[in-house]
């Protein structure tokens, strides 16, 4: 695929070879409506004083927003190889699999491992970077959103 954006320039003209690409704006369609229905579930409150599915409504609704922009610029594309799925896989599974992993090490102990499976085999960084990555990740996010925001989060 990287030789195909070496050489890209602009938008891909229609009669260029492969399906049209419908399969995006469908898919944020439903991805929209699993996080939609949810948020209000929760509540949303008001800007003033939000309740917690506010903001997931409001950034469910951008995606909503882009779809028919999504819709107007579809391009044809070439299908994905099986390496280029294979990455997806490689950073879909590890986070599928922090979700459960939360709930039992925290959100550095399940950071970790998840950002060392993507620096390491999906962004091909050295074992020292990727190291490094993996731990500093976590550390900062749970700096920002529990030390620095005041959200109630375990590290551990």
């Amino acid at each position: 695929m990287r030789e195909h954006l070496d050489d890209y320039e602009g938008t891909p003209q229609l009669d260029e070879p492969g399906p049209v690409d419908w399969w995006s704006p469908m898919v944020l369609a439903v991805l929209a409506a699993v996080v939609i229905i949810p948020s209000v579930q929760l509540g949303l409150g008001s800007i003033a004083r939000p309740g917690p599915g506010l903001w997931p409504f409001l950034n469910a609704l951008l995606v909503v927003a882009a779809i028919p922009l999504l819709l107007a610029t579809r391009h044809r594309f070439h299908p994905p190889n099986r390496s280029e799925l294979t990455r997806v896989a490689l950073v879909a599974g590890p986070l599928l699999l922090f979700v459960p992993a939360y709930d039992w090490l925290g959100l550095i102990g399940a950071g970790v491992p998840v950002m060392l499976i993507v620096a390491r085999f999906v962004a091909r960084m050295r074992w020292r970077t990727s190291i490094l990555i993996a731990v500093i990740a976590p550390a900062a996010v749970y700096a920002l959103f529990a030390l620095a925001l005041g959200v109630n989060l375990r590290p551990f």
